[in-house]
This record gives structure tokens, sequence and C-alpha cells, in this order.
């Protein structure tokens, strides 16, 4: 049976400058997704300017909107180059049965080597499986992180072990699970061995529920200071699918339409979700945000418009606000 009985929560309020995080899964999913020999990977050579993707480009180039740290640099710079399969466990019944988009994220107050886990995760009959991919916290460098398989158990109290490669050590993620797998709930991680070793750290993990269904909401031109008299109106309708991709991320579909100061509409490409980070968009349009576990809120959102037009006329502008499920 399926555990889940959908809260509402009280929305989050997320500061700015965790557009950079991402931003960083955005290039490290972009990266990740290629196929690249052996002998191109970025090891041995570095990737030309000409490579950086159109969302990082427009971002570095408008240093007055945001400053981007190290981690984000360092995921344009490097590619990770494949992943160890972890051995299997052994089946314990459980009535935990879960499958889709997961996200561990550090509660720790320091800057760490590895930040979050974000993918895809199934269980049945105790065994617990799927696909994750850590993702640096600043003193880690992209380069090592590749998204891998994951393994681990759940069992019938909902203790949850999973393991993984990181950086060419081993990552151990527990956590005891609740009733409510739309809901965060406290637990650790650790990396032994490796270029990216870590002690155990406090984090908190959940099910990110899929964000089908139409959001609205009211964002503000963001720029320094924020003027919150330059507002657009923004409805997206979304479609997430139940599959996800060889690396866990869930593509996504739909359409995202604004109105007020900027009036446009596009058809999300190339979009995805991974870890409850929605990344991305149309050019010239792009559209990030982060969901609550319920996908019930978008905490924040990012929209940028790079190319003026009739219905956008001051564009290049990037707007930000907050979405929720109509």
């Amino acid at each position: 049976m399926r555990l889940s009985s959908r809260t509402q929560p009280t929305p989050l309020t997320i500061p700015v400058s965790h557009m950079s995080d991402l931003l960083s899964i955005y290039l490290m999913r972009k990266l990740a997704s290629r196929s690249i020999p052996a002998d191109r990977c970025f090891l041995a050579k570095p990737p030309a300017i000409g490579m950086i993707p159109p969302i990082a480009s427009e971002f570095i180039m408008r240093p007055q909107i945001v400053a981007l740290p190290a981690l984000l640099l360092s995921a344009l710079l490097t590619l990770g180059c494949g992943g160890v399969k972890p051995t299997g466990t052994t089946a314990t019944p459980s009535p935990y049965t879960f499958s889709g988009d997961w996200g561990a994220n550090s509660t720790a107050i320091a800057l760490v080597a590895v930040a979050q886990f974000v993918g895809d995760l199934t269980s049945s009959n105790g065994l617990v499986s799927g696909t994750l991919a850590p993702i640096g916290g600043g003193t880690c460098s992209a380069l090592l992180l590749p998204p891998a398989s994951a393994s681990g158990t759940v069992d019938s109290v909902g203790h949850l072990t999973i393991t993984m490669p990181a950086g060419g050590g081993t990552a151990t993620l527990t956590a005891t699970l609740g009733s409510n797998l739309n809901t965060s709930v406290a637990g650790t991680y650790q990396i032994a061995g490796g270029s990216c070793p870590m002690p155990a750290t406090p984090m908190t993990i959940a099910e990110y529920a899929p964000v089908t269904g139409t959001y609205s909401g009211m964002f503000s031109v963001l720029s320094i200071p924020s003027n919150p008299n330059i507002n657009i109106s923004v409805t997206a309708v979304l479609t997430q699918s139940p599959t996800p991709d060889a690396i866990g991320a869930f593509p996504v579909t739909g359409t995202v339409t604004t109105t007020g100061a900027c009036a446009t509409s596009f058809t999300l490409s190339g979009s995805y979700v991974w870890g409850g980070q929605l990344l991305g968009g149309s050019s010239p349009q792009q559209f990030i945000g982060s969901f609550d576990p319920t996908a019930s809120t978008s905490t924040f959102t990012f929209l940028s418009e790079s190319v003026a037009s009739p219905g956008c006329p001051n564009a290049p502008q990037i707007f930000a606000g907050s979405l929720t499920r109509q």
C-alpha cells in the first residue's frame, strides 16, 4: 500500500540566493545527461566557453542581478564520467511501497561537500532501488559527483537505509519514514572514503509529489533593489511523466502564460523535476522553481525573458514569485 495522506504545509520563505542551487542542479543535469567517452572526459580537458548552457550564460553575464557562488561555477566547468553500481541487499517484508521523485537536503549550517541527493527511488517488499545524483555543496567538485545507482532497504517501521557511490567513496543515507511520504523527515547522511568524505550530516528527506496541475501566482521583477511595482501574473499548466529518465529526473511538459508588464506564452521544452526542483523553459524563456513535497506550492520560482517583444518591451528581465496549485 502507499502511505500518503497529504497535508497543506506552511509556505516557506527562501532567500533569492538559493537560485544558484537550482542553476547548479540544472547544469549538472544537462552535463550528466550527455554520453561522453572516457578519452573525452573533462578530467583531462576543460570545456570550451561555448558549451555553457544558455541559462547559465544569461545569469553569469548579469552580475547585477545575482552573484553565483563557486558551486555553480564548478558545475559549469566539470562533468561526471560514469558511476559504480552498489552491491545488492536482501529483501524483508515492508508495508512501504513507493515510486517517485525523492530529495534529501542538508540542514547543516556550515558549507558541506555534498548538499543534496536528488532522483528517483522505488521500493518493493522492503527493497529500495533507483538513481540519485549527489549535488556538490561548494567544497566538492561536480566532476566527482555523477548520478549513480542507489540501493537499500526500508523495514516495516519505516527505517530507511540507502547506499550509493559518491566521489569515489560510499554515501549512506538513513532516516525513519512517517506515514505521509510527502512530509519531510529528519535523517543523516555520510560519505566514507573517496574525494568528498563527510561525517554524519543532518538532513531532511521526502518523496516529492508529481507537479501535474495548474499553478498560478504573482511575480515581481527581480532587480537590486527589487521593484514590487513591476508585476506579472503567471499561470503554469504542468504535466509530469510518471517515468524517470536514465539519471533519475522526471520529464515535465506544459505551457506558461504571463500577463502584465511582460505578456507572453511559451511551451516548456527539455524540462524536468529532480528532487522537487523544476528546471526548464523554452528559449528565450527560462522557468525554474522549487516545490514543497506535496507539490501544492512552488516556494519560489524564477522566470526569465531574454528577448524584447511587443508584450515584453523591457526584456531582458527576470521575475520571481510563488505559485500555488489551483
